[in-house]
């Protein structure tokens, strides 16, 4: 089997295994063992080049900022705080993305013990990689803390509070207004976005910026106020995927929530698309990894 980790979309970090079958598989980087010693945990949440940020201790030092990003598989450390901590590697893979397809070999490392408030994360296993260049006021990120090692609770990123919530727990069934479950195939957690009478299955990509990006081919399907122009590239692990965009001629929705004439980005070679924090930074989120749900309310 042939083994690359893909660090695809504008998420920073969508992790797969690329096997000889040519299919998708996944790839586990969690943790031992997360424990919560309140029934609710409550977190400041920053927000650095429009990305939530959460700040962590790790093997007692620091605190560290870590990008807290919905779409992201595994999660990341910088190479420099890796070598600062005295991790000793345990093991490698093969990182790679939609615009650097033969990839590198990174490290694999092993997080014996992170806090954060009451929060206690044993043996997270984080790969190491630099994290694109990302602008922002505050303390430069460290890393990337993947909300899928969180299984069997609930975690909401409180846009209007700035705040992280975890609380044991689960969501209720989907109701196609508010909440929504995504199929057990997906990697990550997914929602059903409707543009001009069409189903998009959108990435929840809260470590990207933007707003609704989509492959390139989906431009010529979609009614659009002006012809696509030239936007800022998107910035991944491992390169850059150029983009072009225009404002959407209507609506797109999202269960109850609408939003007018939003920018739609386009990116050759993209296989699927996502939805930002720039639409969604008005909502609280909540992620239920085991049951595959998400709920967004104001």
């Amino acid at each position: 089997m042939r083994k690359i980790c893909y660090c695809a979309l504008p998420a920073l970090l969508i992790c797969l295994v690329w096997a000889a079958t040519q299919q998708f598989v996944h790839v586990q980087i969690g943790a031992d063992k997360i424990e919560l010693h309140s029934s609710q945990i409550v977190l400041p949440m920053k927000i650095f080049g429009g990305r939530p940020t959460i700040d962590l201790t790790i093997n007692g030092k620091g605190p560290f900022t870590f990008i807290l990003d919905s779409g992201a598989q595994g999660s990341l450390i910088n190479p420099d705080l890796a070598a600062e901590l005295n991790l000793e590697p345990q093991g490698e893979m093969h990182v790679g993305s939609p615009a650097d397809s033969v990839g590198s070999i990174v490290k694999l490392y092993q997080a014996t013990k992170i806090t954060a408030g009451e929060l206690e994360i044993t043996g997270l296993r984080l790969f190491a990689m630099p994290l694109p260049r990302i602008s922002g006021n505050g303390v430069l990120p460290r890393g990337v803390l993947s909300p899928a090692i969180f299984k069997g609770i609930l975690l909401t990123f409180d846009y209007p509070r700035g705040r992280v919530v975890l609380e044991k727990g689960q969501l209720p069934a989907a109701d196609g207004a508010q909440v929504f479950e995504y199929k057990a195939d997906r990697r990550l957690p997914t929602v059903p976005v409707f543009m001009a009478g069409k189903e998009f299955d959108l990435y929840l990509d809260l470590g990207a910026p933007g707003t609704i990006v989509l492959p390139g081919k989906e431009a010529a399907g979609l009614p659009l106020e002006t012809a696509p122009t030239k936007l800022p590239s998107m910035r991944l692990v491992t390169g850059e995927i150029p983009l072009v965009g225009a404002k959407l001629d209507g609506k797109a929705t999202l269960g109850r929530y609408s939003f007018d004439h939003p920018m739609i980005a386009f990116g050759e070679g993209l296989p699927v698309g996502n939805i930002g924090a720039a639409l969604l930074g008005r909502f609280a989120i909540t992620l239920d990894v085991v049951n595959r749900r998400i709920r967004i309310s104001e």
